[in-house]
């Protein structure tokens, strides 16, 4: 993400805006810098109250539905150990 610099000066006034809050975010990834390849990741934030956030996402680009699908079970394994150990206690 790119955010412009803040100013040099202050003119000694403020104002506040009230922004909603971020409901996901896109990005890139490759293993292959330099390359034209990548995959683009979306991240879908929803709130779900009581402090909790349910993130989806997905992954696009230019595997075959097997890779995608390797990918989405964690190399064949399950996440349900991963699952567990984000769990509240």
């Amino acid at each position: 993400m790119f955010a412009p610099p803040p100013p040099s000066h202050s003119t000694g006034e403020a104002s506040t805006a009230s922004r909603p809050a971020p409901s996901g975010c896109v990005f890139t990834v490759t293993d292959r810098p330099g390359d034209d390849a990548f995959e683009l990741v979306t991240v879908l934030l929803t709130d779900l109250g009581d402090g909790r956030t349910e993130m989806l996402f997905e992954q696009r680009g230019s595997m075959v539905p097997e890779q995608y699908e390797r990918a989405t079970t964690a190399g064949g394994r399950s996440s349900t150990g991963c699952q567990q150990r984000l769990a509240p206690a």
